[in-house]
C-alpha cells in the first residue's frame, strides 16, 4: 500500500488496514494535538467464477437495460475491475434480431478495450428470445484455477409492447348512440381487460353514463354529450407482466363530428385544397379575360374609330 492509500492485493488472505490522521498547531512546532484513526478488514481472494447481473429477464421491445459482471460469490465489479494485469471481458448475444449489446460509452463515441469492459448496455429490438453471453479470460495468479476462462449466459425474453390499432391516436369521437371497438396488437394473443375510469357522469349510475363498455372492448355511446376514459390492461400470465393503455372517448352531436372529421381527414383536406385552388385559378383567368374583352371593346375600338375619323 502506498502513501495515498492505494492497496495492491498480492496473495489470498486477510489483513487489517489502519488509516490515521494526525494534526498539530504550526505555532507549537511538532507538538501533536491529537489524531483520528479507523481500521478496515481487507480480504484477498481468487476469482472462482463469473456471472451476469441482470435485474429482469423479461423486457419489452425497444428497452435499454444496464448489465455488468459480478463474481460467483457476489464479488462486485470493483473487486476485479482494476486488476493488474486486467481481466478480458467479451460480451455477445445469440439472437441479434431480438437483442444487441454495446459498451456503456458507445453513445459518447469512446472505444473501450475488452480489459476494461466489465459492464455493458443491452438493447431489445424485436419480440423473441435470445441470450446474452459473457466470457472472461483470467491472467496468471488471478483466478482459481490459474489462468481459467469463465463463461455465463442469461436467457432474455423480449415481448411486444401493447399498442393501439384503433383508435390509432388513442381518441374516439362518437356521435350519439354510435358504436366502436377498441383494437390492439395483442388481441387474441393475451388476456385483455377493459375498464371505464371516469366520465362526465361524475360517478352516477351506469344507465346515465356517457358510454357503455363490453367485454371485448365494444363501446356504445349514449344520447348525451360528454367524455370518458377507458383503461386497457394486458395480462401476461406466463411472464407475470401487465401493460396498460388509456383510450379517450368523446361523445358529441353530428355537427361537432362533421367538423372534426373533416379537419382530421388528410384526404378530405387535400381534396378541399385542390378544389379551392382550381376555383381560385378559374376565377383569376376569367377575370383577366373579362378585363381584356372589356378594354378592347369599350376603350381600344372607340379610340381606333376616332383616330380613323380624324385622319380622313
Amino acid at each position: 500500500m502506498n502513501d495515498s492509500g492505494l492497496i495492491l492485493a498480492r496473495e489470498p488472505g486477510i489483513t487489517v488496514v489502519t488509516g490515521r490522521v494526525q494534526y498539530s498547531d504550526p505555532t507549537l512546532g511538532s507538538y501533536m494535538l491529537g489524531y483520528s484513526e479507523d481500521t478496515v478488514i481487507v480480504t484477498v481472494v481468487r476469482l472462482t467464477g463469473i456471472k451476469i447481473h441482470l435485474p429482469v429477464t423479461r423486457l419489452l421491445a425497444g428497452v435499454t437495460q444496464a448489465v455488468y459482471a459480478v463474481g460467483l460469490n457476489d464479488e462486485s465489479p470493483f473487486t476485479f475491475g482494476s486488476t493488474t494485469p486486467p481481466l478480458a471481458f467479451i460480451w455477445s448475444v445469440t439472437n441479434m434480431d431480438a437483442l444487441s449489446v454495446v459498451s456503456v460509452y458507445d453513445k459518447a463515441g469512446v472505444s473501450v478495450q475488452e480489459e476494461q469492459d466489465f459492464d455493458a448496455v443491452l438493447h431489445t429490438r424485436n419480440p423473441g428470445q435470445g441470450a446474452i453471453r459473457l466470457g472472461v479470460k483470467c491472467p496468471p495468479r488471478m483466478c482459481f484455477p490459474d489462468q481459467a476462462s469463465f463463461t455465463d449466459q442469461v436467457i432474455v425474453q423480449v415481448l411486444a409492447p401493447l399498442r393501439l390499432l384503433r383508435p390509432i391516436n388513442g381518441h374516439f369521437l362518437l356521435p350519439h348512440n354510435g358504436r366502436a371497438r377498441i383494437v390492439t396488437n395483442r388481441d387474441g394473443v393475451s388476456t385483455l381487460s377493459y375498464q371505464i375510469l371516469n366520465g362526465c357522469n361524475g360517478g352516477k349510475e351506469e344507465e346515465n353514463a356517457v358510454v357503455t363498455l363490453g367485454r371485448q372492448g365494444e363501446l356504445k355511446a349514449a344520447s348525451v354529450n360528454g367524455h370518458a376514459v377507458v383503461k386497457v390492461t394486458e395480462s401476461e400470465e406466463d411472464f407475470g407482466l401487465n401493460q396498460t393503455l388509456i383510450v379517450h372517448v368523446e361523445v358529441c352531436m353530428y355537427v361537432c363530428l362533421f367538423k372534426i372529421v373533416f379537419v382530421q381527414s388528410q384526404v378530405a383536406v387535400v381534396l378541399l385544397g385542390k378544389l379551392l385552388l382550381y376555383i381560385y385559378i378559374y376565377t383569376r383567368v376569367y377575370m383577366y379575360i373579362y378585363i381584356y374583352i372589356y378594354t378592347y371593346i369599350y376603350i381600344y375600338l372607340p379610340f381606333l374609330f376616332v383616330f380613323y375619323y380624324l385622319s380622313l
